[in-house]
């Protein structure tokens, strides 16, 4: 929203419960109740004038999804390096091993598997 944003959401609910649900969905999502509009009317007649106004052509209805993402994207995984990763770990881990085992059995300790 704001200056770069889209500006504004219009939309309309014909039944209570969806009409109140959508304004609630909006004010959870963070979007200001001054940033949207939503009527309590039915979309299919044309109950709200502004819809009929911005919308004048017959047979045309703009319909938006009445929720709003707030994902945020996620790093896309290569399993080829993770595979890497997980091949050098192994042989940090044999390696480590191996020294620490030189030590036990020069204390005669029991060595590691």
């Amino acid at each position: 929203m704001g200056a770069n944003g889209i500006g504004k959401i219009f939309g309309q609910k014909k039944n209570n419960t969806t009409y109140n649900l959508a304004r609630m969905n909006m004010l959870l999502h963070g979007v200001k109740d001054t940033e949207f509009e939503i009527y309590h009317g039915d979309t299919l007649t044309n109950d709200w004038d502004l819809l009929r106004e911005l919308n004048p052509e017959e047979g045309y209805n703009l319909n938006i999804s009445r929720y709003i993402s707030t994902a945020v994207g996620e790093a896309e995984i290569v399993l080829a390096d993770d595979n890497e990763k997980l091949v050098a770990i192994e042989c940090g881990i044999e390696t480590a091993t191996q020294k620490h085992n030189t030590f036990l059995k020069e204390l005669g300790l029991p060595l590691l598997p």
